[in-house]
């Protein structure tokens, strides 16, 4: 889902930052980083579910076809090479008949064959995926703390956002002393990049499959930031609705 273009005010807001502010700022990074993550464990579940057996089949069945064909090369080659006997006498024959019995039934039971191992394995890789979400619990929220351990620790003090020219800044201010937090050129996530914007929070990634974001913007009121993404067209998705 896209939001309906919002013209920022100005190219500038300021508002103030609190500890209350950052700690459900931080609580909902987590969730939205989570969400990714999960999401991402899930399309490798259905990749292997719809792709990773038919791999397994394929390369079954290649195996058998290329061992037969360099047995029959073999069989072939000695027989053209060494001449001794007649026709009927040659052991390349019959082997050439066994091969072909077994790569024929071969290439009929490696499917079946694969299919079970992937059963057998459906336990395992249950395992995996609980274990994955486990650590990526833990994961997203090192993550969160790590983004956000700067601006909690100096809570409260006045965030100051402006847009100059394609360049997005943060600027901290606290104590009369202006500090420039990070600066980012929204030109670069145009094309690959993409936003999740929440109540407290928006976040901007690289590209759409990225799990951790380039910049956090906090916030009380959205409708700025969002509408100086919808200016550089960089997708906003709305956390809670489609992450």
């Amino acid at each position: 889902m896209r939001p309906a273009a919002v013209e920022p005010a100005s190219c500038q807001t300021q508002f103030p930052i609190d500890a209350e502010l950052c700690a459900r700022a931080r609580d909902e990074l987590i969730r939205v980083l989570e969400s990714r993550d999960q999401k991402r464990a899930a399309r490798f579940d259905v990749f292997a579910d719809a792709v990773f057996r038919t791999k397994f089949q394929r390369i079954g069945r290649i195996v058998v076809a290329t061992l037969t064909s360099i047995g029959f090369a073999i069989c072939a080659a000695s027989l053209a090479i060494y001449s001794y006997g007649g026709w009927w006498q040659r052991p390349e024959l019959p082997l050439m008949v066994v091969l072909a019995a077994l790569g024929s039934f071969a290439w009929f039971v490696v499917p079946s064959l694969s299919e079970r191992l992937y059963l057998r394995t459906a336990g395992f890789r249950e395992r995996l995926l609980a274990w994955s979400t486990r650590y990526s619990a833990a994961t997203c929220q090192k993550a969160a703390d790590r983004i956000m351990k700067f601006a909690s620790a100096i809570a409260p003090y006045e965030a100051q956002y402006s847009l100059v020219d394609t360049t997005l800044q943060s600027v901290r201010v606290k104590n009369g002393t202006s500090t420039l937090a990070w600066k980012r050129d929204l030109d670069a996530y145009r094309a690959k990049g993409l936003s999740v914007s929440g109540e407290t929070m928006t976040v901007i990634f690289r590209r759409t499959g990225s799990l951790l974001p380039s910049a956090c913007i906090l916030h009380r009121d959205p409708a700025w930031i969002r509408g100086v993404l919808a200016q550089f067209e960089i997708p906003i998705r709305i956390h809670g609705q489609d992450v």
